[in-house]
């Protein structure tokens, strides 16, 4: 099964290196976790170039970001930073998905410039 958040791409046919979603990072073909992955039955994709990748992985992001705005609207975010609003005092649920959504959001962004340098 394809999971976004640990998948291993092939870009421009490298023989060197795979994309790790989970590293955020490019990885050797002989990183011990891409090798275990490849032997738990997985299969890398490939794709033609590191643009089409962050396409991809912007997909991705863009439904777990899409999911949590469910929980904790956009709007209600920039008010709270508007505001100076201490979020420490909301419930740590709360707070655990306003964590994530920064965090992806820093990912994607820092995963743009890596990908498309």
């Amino acid at each position: 099964m394809y999971n976004i958040n640990n998948h291993y791409w092939i870009v421009a046919g490298s023989t060197q290196n795979v994309f790790s979603s989970l590293k955020q990072q490019y990885v050797a073909v002989s990183d011990s976790d891409y090798q275990a992955w490849l032997a738990s039955g997985n299969s890398p994709t490939h794709i033609a170039v590191a643009s089409d990748l962050f396409d991809v992985v912007k997909q991705g992001v863009e439904v777990q970001l899409s999911q949590l705005d469910s929980l904790i609207p956009r709007g209600l975010e920039d008010m709270w930073t508007a505001s100076h609003f201490d979020t420490t005092t909301l419930p740590a649920i709360q707070q655990t998905r306003l964590a994530t959504k920064q965090n992806l959001r820093t990912q994607l962004a820092a995963l743009k410039t890596l990908i498309t340098a």
